[in-house]
């Protein structure tokens, strides 16, 4: 199981800021294109088709990497991506809790559409997962294009303009959809969820379970299910993961979702290796993962920073 919220972080110490934005003035057309839901690892996952260069690619849309698009070596050998002097440090898992010597690359891709939006000289993350026949569309690609991932519907809705991306919200109103604030941190789209009476921020994360962080999952009294795992992270760290052990609710601003009995808990920070802030409260809790949106027919609007969820 991959947790992309502790792999925003360490692809981020990488990263930086400078591999996030297409280059070019052109205006990208809008698209409407339809993803399918794949579980991979544990995580339910939307997938699109691209095209770099003219060449097809499976494309994991997901909001926890800070990154435009990642391709492994080889495709972004045959996709005609341009890699950049340096790089080749030591990164990426070429199989669960193994870090590939191949190591990291940045480049760009002349063309990279997906439906009839195309963003032109995109930059192209270069590193191995452990999937041979997909790449990943990151923070960069998902804010650039102002994407609206539709769960109910499974669409994508791709550089809309502001007038369909306000007429779909008040459709969804009418609809009974309750519009709930998120907040963008550079790295993560959060709102202020809460277990049980205890409130923690949570990252909407279109590419992983619903997932509880251990100690917040321990001040909450979420109990942890028979069954222990271990997960792998993206630098190699290995940490137990457990089960839900019982439904829970999670309520934001608000709103109380149905009962989810499906979910991981797992102590997020030993797993991405990051440091754990002193004050608990600081924490993120998190993951509002593909098992929620799903359960919630979510239709996640990035581009106005509004997750919408279906009303009782």
């Amino acid at each position: 199981m991959t947790n992309f919220r502790s792999l925003a972080l360490a692809i981020a110490a990488f990263l930086g800021t400078s591999a996030t934005h297409a280059t070019g003035p052109e205006e990208v057309r809008p698209s409407v294109v339809p993803f399918t839901i794949e579980s991979i690892g544990g995580s339910p996952r939307p997938i699109v088709t691209a095209f770099f260069n003219g060449h097809p690619m499976r494309m994991i849309v997901h909001s926890d990497s800070v990154f435009f698009a990642q391709l492994r070596h080889s495709d972004a050998a045959a996709f005609g991506v341009v890699l950049a002097a340096g790089g080749h440090q030591k990164f990426g898992i070429d199989r669960e809790g193994h870090v590939s010597e191949l190591g990291l690359d940045h480049g760009t891709v002349a063309s990279l559409k997906v439906g009839e939006s195309e963003n032109k000289d995109a930059p192209v993350s270069v590193f191995e997962i452990p999937q041979s026949d997909l790449g990943m569309f990151g923070i960069g690609w998902i804010n650039q294009n102002r994407v609206i991932l539709d769960y109910g519907r499974k669409q994508a809705t791709i550089a809309p303009t502001p007038e369909q991306a306000q007429g779909l919200g008040g459709a969804l109103r009418k609809a009974g959809y309750i519009a709930i604030p998120m907040t963008y941190d550079k790295y993560h789209y959060i709102v202020r969820a809460t277990i049980n009476g205890v409130t923690r921020s949570m990252t909407v994360g279109t590419a992983s379970p619903f997932l509880i962080d251990a100690v917040f999952a321990d001040a909450a009294g979420v109990k942890r299910g028979p069954g222990e795992g271990e997960g792998g992270g993206p630098t190699g760290t290995k940490v137990a993961t457990y089960p839900l052990g019982a439904p829970i609710r999670v309520s934001i601003d608000g709103w109380t979702s149905p009962e989810i009995s499906v979910g991981t808990i797992l102590d997020t920070y030993g797993y991405g290796a990051n440091q754990r802030p002193a004050d608990p409260a600081d924490a993120n809790g998190g993951d509002l993962g593909g098992d929620f949106l799903q359960k919630t027919d979510a239709v996640v609007d990035f581009g106005t920073r509004t997750l919408f969820v279906r009303g009782k």
